[in-house]
């Protein structure tokens, strides 16, 4: 149980860090086949359609960066509360059915 348990986890952490390098070459936007697309707006992750109609937040903590989508479209990931003395910050996901 344990094995499958990290098998899953280290799945997990792999196809975050995927989308995490993709979403550090996207620029802060990133679209989705589905016709979605994730962006940065006044430091928060918004999503809307590809023509920029039904614009919403997803995040209101106003640090937030690098916002990638999975190619499916259902998983969001970005990154926030970067520490410029540490260079650290914190990796989210979340559907992007919200």
């Amino acid at each position: 149980m344990f094995e499958i348990l990290m098998k899953k986890l280290l799945l997990t952490f792999y196809i975050i860090s995927i989308f995490t390098i993709f979403s550090l070459i996207s620029a802060d936007c990133f679209a989705s086949p589905d016709g979605q697309i994730v962006f940065i707006r006044d430091g928060d992750v918004w999503i809307a359609s590809t023509d920029g109609t039904n614009a919403k937040p997803l995040t209101f903590s106003q640090n937030s960066r690098h916002p990638s989508i999975s190619p499916a479209g259902k998983l969001i990931v970005f990154t926030s509360g970067y520490n410029p003395k540490t260079g650290f910050g914190h990796l989210y996901s979340m559907t992007s059915q919200c």
